[in-house]
């Protein structure tokens, strides 16, 4: 009898045996992207954006009149390229603000940063304001402040990283100040300069009595130019022929050991306007006394303009 030849593609006779049929269908088991890219509906990159007719508007003033202001940013085009755009600007003027305008390319503003440019004294303190203006040549329209605080050389102001805030807002600025010198027989007198805000902290001056007239009594001022408002005096009086150190501070205790060191009690917490001013008034001053300059500290802010 001839033997029955196999179909090698039989899957019933493979192995020489029967194989069941899966009843089981094909499933991709493979994740998917956890996140998709929308082709369609793309929302914008930025809620800023520049137009045409729209200008930039920087204004700006620091404590020393000199120096540079630098804006940097970068701009998304309507054409889909990304373009970085620099500007620098010189202040003319010491607390007043000072104002330009510059145009850019159409499209969304990504981000922007203030900054110092070139290196400065170590007490100079820059406040800028970034904002959108549109209108004619003679006159502009604010339409969106984009960032506005106080700015240093290492110390970058940015958009839209940090929150807008005015003069007045902040820590201000730690300065110590070296004072005039009185001419002899005179009182210190020192002024707050104008667009200022000063809190008085502390004070340091001598004064020396001539050989000459009464037991001296040494007070501390604060007026607006014609109305005192603010008044402290010394622990103690200043003899004749003695050199006397006052030190105006909101804690502290006279010394016990040396009757020339004298403590002059005050509230730090005081504020003046510009224009005003601390002095000394002095009980039975002579023509030939002399005070020293006055070495102080204020923390200093910038008046709104």
């Amino acid at each position: 009898m001839a033997k029955e030849s196999q179909d090698p593609f039989d899957r019933h006779a493979r192995s020489g045996g029967t194989v069941a049929v899966s009843q089981e269908e094909f499933t991709v088991q493979s994740q998917s992207a956890a996140i998709k890219f929308l082709r369609e509906g793309v929302q914008p990159p930025s809620r800023v954006y520049i137009g045409v007719d729209d200008v930039l508007q920087v204004s700006f003033a620091n404590n020393n009149g000199l120096g540079q202001m630098a804006i940097r940013g970068r701009i998304l085009r309507p054409d889909g390229i990304i373009v970085p755009f620099d500007e620098f600007f010189t202040v003319g003027a010491t607390r007043s603000f000072n104002f330009f305008n510059f145009s850019l390319s159409e499209g969304f503003l990504l981000s922007m940063t203030a900054s110092i440019p070139l290196p400065g004294t170590a007490e100079v303190s820059t406040y800028v304001q970034v904002s959108v203006k549109r209108g004619g040549s003679a006159v502009l329209f604010g339409y969106d402040v984009l960032m506005a605080g106080y700015v240093g050389q290492n110390r970058l102001l940015a958009w839209p990283s940090y929150p807008a805030t005015r003069p007045l807002e902040g820590p201000g600025m730690i300065r110590v100040i070296a004072g005039s010198t009185p001419v002899a027989g005179a009182e210190i007198n020192e002024v707050v300069p104008t667009n200022a805000r000063w809190r008085l902290i502390s004070a340091f001056f001598q004064l020396t009595a001539a050989n000459a007239g009464g037991t001296r009594t040494v007070r501390v001022t604060v007026d607006d130019g014609l109305n005192k408002y603010y008044q402290v005096s010394a622990n103690g009086g200043v003899a004749v022929n003695t050199v006397a150190t006052l030190a105006l501070c909101n804690q502290g205790a006279p010394s016990s050991q040396i009757s020339t060191d004298l403590y002059i009690a005050h509230d730090s917490n005081l504020l003046m306007l510009p224009a005003h001013r601390w002095r000394t008034l002095t009980n039975n001053l002579n023509a030939a006394d002399q005070y020293t300059n006055p070495i102080y500290i204020v923390q200093e802010w910038f008046e709104d303009q």
